[in-house]
């Protein structure tokens, strides 16, 4: 028993011409526990090399008999097939590592290599090194893994390998190949090289360009390698790729004609079997069409790329010529301004309606929505010439209670009184207060309007607006209120007083404000104020400052309890925060009741002249005077508002807690008044006690 084990591990001889089972073996393979039977009719068959002498028993992997076995010829790779699955092993029948992860191979039958593809679809050869192209030259054999084909011809030595983008083609030196390896020809002719343009719509079918003779390009299908041709026309050269909105489009052009496709190549746009020129830039979608402009044999047109139709919706013979880009909205509806090949008109084709203006008795033949009124007015176009309409009753419009025509807007946002041209020529203002539906002509009173001039503006709880009237004596500026029911011009208040002691009124109360600069808005502490002008009593221009939260004037207490006008703010001021105790301290320039100007200084904390001082109040000041005062104490000196000539000032420390340099009178304290020579001060504080005693040095005292 032994010997004849050795002897089968030897030479398998006991073997040989053997019946086992219904085949007669004429030749036995061993690898590890298994031997492979092979019989006079190619049959093979696994049994289990311990039984093979006694009982044969034949090999199972997973339960499963082996149906066929693959092997190279040094016999050291085994390839079991069974019904369900293919397994890998080594001369010892063990499993080669990894190969439960292989996807496909092929065992080269002139090499005898063996190559194996992974779940990534990338193709490797024995040793594992990855193939950059699954086809290859090796020696003289030309290999094609797509299709597991390999052909040898002495031919493929030393030639260069070139594929496709898909790897469905391969070039070996002036020949081209399929995946089999079958030679591709062109009508016949030898295609001698791929180009290097390669054209798909969606990779399920592409068209690949190929080199015939030495300077003829051509194109075939990638999956038929059939001739590409359009129309029976042979493409020989790709123009291009466009990709507008949602469509693909591909340029093809052949020896006489051009031609474009669209999303396939089955989709050739043509009309009356001639090729169509594109203007890519003008598609258009409407509604649910998407429409493009293009050239047929004779004129222009737009073509329906759903229908592949020209796009007449208003009959077979009236070609459209031109659409604008974008649709105006009216109403809810959209329309275009539209050419045809008989007219021009403005058309919704949603709800295929013309739109026609006065009555429907007029169509227009283009219309354009008015700049920052795009909901209200549009310019209809009738022969050529351009009048105003309203979108609501689509009527021109002619002012109430008079024979005004509105030609053309000139104001540019929406607004409630709107500049305009009339037919004339001549500008007016149209008030739209009361609806763009009942418009009139804007008037205060006898005066006529004849600009606005920026835009409206709140002063506290109404709304005005800087406007040009005309009046016998001209054209003159004004600010009318845009809240009566009448415009009315803007005046300064009328309960405006002359003093604080009586009730006598001021001259200034009632009087024209001319202009509010806009641009001239200053900010204190989140308070808001405009320079403006105003007409005097003498008829001249005069500067003063309104207040937005209530669009009064600035008014204090000067001498003698007479009130004075701001006109303008201390710049030094505004820059600078003076205090005085809790007060900041502005400076203004003033107008008197008499017209003299004059300077104050007065609280922003309590908007006076007059600061509480104790049981009483400092005096009105004039101005603030910084002074290099050549001490160790910092201080400012107010000038106070006096009848003569004379300067007297009160001195304020700069830093916290800005108190004033005072006098004490019978428990009283009062302001020290200094002269225009004493103006170099030392702070009571730096006073030694010897010169206390001795001098009157005074006191910092708080300003509540």
């Amino acid at each position: 028993m032994n010997t004849k084990k050795k002897k089968l591990k030897k030479d398998h001889s006991l073997l040989i011409g053997r019946k086992i089972g219904s085949m007669e073996c004429i030749e036995a393979i061993e690898f590890g526990d298994a031997v492979l039977l092979i019989g006079d009719k190619n049959e093979q068959s696994v049994f289990i090399k311990s039984s093979i002498e006694t009982n044969p028993l034949e090999y199972h992997i997973n339960d499963q008999i082996i149906t066929r076995v693959e092997y190279n010829r040094a016999q050291t790779l085994f390839i079991l097939h069974t019904s369900q699955s293919t397994y890998f092993r080594n001369k010892e029948n063990q499993a080669i590592p990894d190969s439960e992860n292989w996807t496909d191979y092929y065992l080269e039958p002139f090499t005898d290599t063996f190559y194996r593809k992974d779940n990534r679809n990338y193709w490797y050869d024995i040793q594992g090194n990855q193939l950059s192209t699954p086809y290859f030259i090796n020696n003289d054999i030309l290999c094609s893994l797509v299709n597991k084909t390999s052909k040898k011809s002495l031919f493929y030595k030393d030639q260069k390998l070139f594929t496709n983008t898909n790897q469905t083609l391969v070039q070996v030196g002036k020949v081209v190949f399929n995946s089999n390896l079958d030679r591709i020809t062109y009508f016949g002719e030898k295609i001698t090289g791929l180009g290097s343009t390669r054209v798909t719509f969606d990779e399920k079918k592409s068209v690949q360009e190929v080199r015939l003779g030495l300077d003829k390009s051509a194109f075939i299908y990638e999956d038929s390698f059939l001739p590409f041709t359009i129309f029976g026309d042979e493409i020989i050269e790709h123009e291009g790729s466009k990709h507008i909105g949602n469509y693909h489009f591909e340029l093809f052009k052949s020896p006489k004609k051009s031609y474009v496709l669209c999303d396939s190549f089955d989709r050739i746009l043509h009309y009356e079997d001639f090729p169509l020129r594109v203007d890519f830039d003008s598609l258009k979608s409407i509604g649910t069409m998407d429409i493009i402009k293009v050239q047929g044999r004779s004129t222009e047109f737009y073509y329906d790329l759903s229908t592949h139709l020209p796009f007449q919706p208003f009959g077979q013979n009236e070609y459209i010529l031109q659409i604008d880009d974008s649709p105006l909205e009216i109403n809810h509806q959209l329309f275009y301004n539209v050419e045809t090949s008989f007219r021009k008109l403005v058309y919704s084709f949603s709800d295929e309606e013309v739109f026609k203006i006065d009555k429907e008795e007029i169509l227009p033949e283009k219309i354009q929505l008015v700049e920052g009124f795009e909901n209200h007015f549009c310019y209809s176009s009738i022969n050529g010439a351009k009048t105003l309409c309203t979108l609501s009753t689509r009527e021109t419009i002619q002012l109430k209670d008079t024979t005004i025509k509105v030609e053309k807007l000139l104001t540019k946002t929406n607004s409630k009184l709107i500049n305009f041209q009339s037919q004339h020529q001549e500008h007016f203002v149209m008030d739209a207060r009361f609806g763009f539906d009942n418009l009139k002509l804007a008037q205060i009173g006898e005066y006529t309007i004849k600009q606005t001039i920026d835009s409206p503006f709140s002063l506290g709880d109404n709304t005005f607006q800087n406007v040009l009237i005309e009046t016998l004596g001209g054209t003159k500026q004004r600010v009318i209120n845009l809240n009566n029911r009448e415009l009315a011009l803007f005046h300064l208040p009328l309960d405006l007083k002359a003093d604080t002691e009586r009730s006598q009124t001021s001259v200034f109360a009632g009087n024209d404000v001319e202009h509010i600069d806009l641009t001239k808005e200053i900010v204190i502490e989140q308070k808001v104020f405009y320079e403006a002008t105003f007409i005097s009593y003498l008829n001249d221009r005069q500067q003063i400052i309104i207040q937005k939260e209530n669009g009064r004037p600035l008014q204090f207490d000067g001498l003698g309890h007479q009130n004075e006008i701001v006109q303008h703010f201390d710049p030094t001021t505004l820059d600078t925060a003076y205090r005085l105790g809790n007060h900041r301290i502005i400076g203004v320039s003033t107008l008197s009741e008499d017209l003299k100007q004059n300077q104050l200084l007065f609280s922003f904390h309590t908007m006076t002249s007059w600061i509480p001082f104790y049981d009483n109040y400092l005096p009105i000041f004039r101005r603030i005077k910084d002074f290099d005062n050549r001490t160790s104490w910092e201080y400012h000196l107010l000038e106070i508002h006096t009848f003569t000539n004379d300067k007297e000032y009160i001195a304020v420390e700069q830093n916290p807690p800005f108190r004033i340099l005072a006098d004490k009178t019978k428990a009283k304290f009062k302001p020290r008044i200094i002269k225009r020579k004493e103006l170099l001060l030392t702070s009571p504080d730096d006073v030694s006690a010897l010169r206390r005693f001795l001098t009157n040095a005074g006191h910092l005292v708080v300003v509540e």
